[in-house]
């Protein structure tokens, strides 16, 4: 457990960096609404990690800065000097927290939590990507009230430690969204003449200079006519654009900023943070990443990315 507090430190302090700089970018530029999306994803990505880890105080002051965000983010006024005085009381009460939590760790284990370096170009199984995901669905099936087995298959596969570091959160955001918003309860699913258990399914393989990843669950899917519908709500195009689309091109909407299908907040997820997270990532390794579901069926996410990143990252 150590080891991954040790992890979620370096990361959440890699993140807060990034505040900073997007706080003084919105100082500077109060009518331009980038540096409010990137603090929701910030914020977002530190809450899915500290979420299988037993810090509920950071969980809820990460949630309701999310609350605090998220009428700014949906009003098109210039963002007041208050209103960023008001990101910036809920930025330093989670560093207080991260750094509380940093001070019981070195009481712990008599060190402090410092990042690990690893040499460049060292080459490591995908697997490293995976290891925290079976106590992720673990954690979260019993948040949710559902049953849900993780499978894993071509786990020592071995690639650029850089893609290690940047697919590690994607596949956890597409993990946590499979868990919360594809896998049905137990009780719907007998309804439906499922199993009671729902499946996920996280397997990769080598073809040429490439790892192909994909995830794959047998959840509800989506139904083309909510994507439909939550693409004009969003006014990402219209009936007319999407009339000449093909159910594939509409399926890759998700991974628009802000696209979200969930008809409530969860602690989980639903604010419409995260996919287009996992697809930047995936471009900066120079992969591509494809979704594909059917209501009633479940999705299956594509992650196509070479061996070794072709970007500088």
């Amino acid at each position: 457990m150590d080891e991954l507090v040790t992890d979620f430190l370096t990361e959440a302090n890699e993140g807060l960096v990034k505040l900073d700089a997007c706080l003084t970018n919105l100082r500077n530029k109060p009518c331009d609404r980038d540096p409010i999306h990137e603090i929701f994803r910030i914020l977002h990505t530190i809450k899915g990690t500290c979420s299988f880890l037993d810090f509920p105080h950071l969980h809820d002051l990460l949630h309701q800065s999310e609350n605090t965000l998220a009428d700014l983010r949906d009003d098109d006024y210039p963002v007041a000097p208050s209103d960023v005085a008001r990101i910036l009381e809920c930025v330093e009460r989670i560093k207080q927290s991260i750094a509380d939590i940093e001070i019981d760790l070195k009481k712990s284990n008599g060190h402090g939590a410092e990042a690990k370096t690893l040499q460049q170009n060292r080459r490591l199984p995908i697997g490293k990507a995976w290891e925290k995901l079976p106590h992720i669905v673990r954690d979260l099936a019993l948040k949710l009230d559902k049953q849900i087995t993780l499978e894993m298959v071509g786990e020592d596969i071995e690639v650029d430690q850089n893609v290690i570091e940047l697919i590690k959160y994607p596949l956890m955001h597409m993990v946590r969204n499979s868990c919360d918003h594809g896998i049905e309860p137990p009780a719907l699913r007998i309804r439906k003449d499922k199993p009671e258990c729902g499946n996920i399914i996280l397997k990769a393989s080598r073809r040429d200079d490439y790892i192909v990843v994909e995830l794959e669950d047998d959840g509800q899917g989506i139904s083309m006519a909510l994507l439909k519908e939550t693409i004009i709500n969003n006014k990402l195009a219209n009936a007319h654009d999407l009339a000449a689309m093909s159910d594939e091109q509409i399926q890759q909407f998700i991974f628009k900023p802000g696209f979200s299908t969930a008809h409530s907040v969860t602690y989980v997820s639903g604010r419409g943070v995260g996919m287009d997270v996992v697809f930047e990532n995936i471009k900066v390794l120079g992969g591509s990443i494809t979704f594909v579901t059917q209501e009633g069926a479940g999705s299956t996410f594509i992650i196509k990315i070479p061996t070794t990143p072709r970007n500088k990252i």
